[in-house]
């Protein structure tokens, strides 16, 4: 007999916050594979930039809903990205002001990483290919779904 657990994939909780479009925020954690095929461990950006268009969340109180990831504004990672780590260090921050669809603005820095002597955040927008785009503002990371933005000012 083969044992229950040969096809299980060890998975990681990851706390989360995430703002929906309408203006609700879900408190809770989603689930990553705990060794990805990086030799990683896939981390919150990981989950959501899947091409999965929806993925489970774990509530605060103990719910698990399926989240259309479309409909995901932002969310806010409650641990450090070792990815954007790594990025920092081959990257060119460029400092950024996104106005979303619903006129919230957010202020930070993106990390771009194009192959160019000189990096536009106008390529990293139009040559991207993540759902969400990683704003890095006081050692925190928010990923915001490049779909929700509106309009991007560069202030750099």
């Amino acid at each position: 007999m083969i044992p229950s657990d040969i096809y299980r994939i060890e998975k990681t909780r990851l706390a989360v916050a995430l703002r929906l479009r309408g203006g609700s925020v879900m408190h809770g954690v989603v689930f990553a594979q705990a060794a990805s095929q990086n030799g990683w461990p896939e981390e919150v950006a990981d989950v959501l930039n899947d091409a999965d268009p929806f993925c489970p969340l774990l509530t605060r109180g103990g719910q698990t809903m399926l989240i259309a990831k479309e409909h995901v504004l932002e969310a806010m990672p409650n641990e450090g990205s070792q990815l954007d780590d790594e990025r920092h260090a081959t990257a060119v921050a460029a400092e950024v002001e996104l106005t979303l669809q619903d006129g919230t603005r957010r202020r930070g820095s993106v990390l771009i990483q194009m192959p160019s002597e000189r990096p536009r955040v106008l390529d990293f927008l139009n040559f991207g290919t993540d759902r969400f785009v990683s704003l890095h503002a006081s050692g925190t990371a928010t990923l915001i779904n490049r779909q929700a933005i509106a309009c991007v000012r560069p202030l750099d």
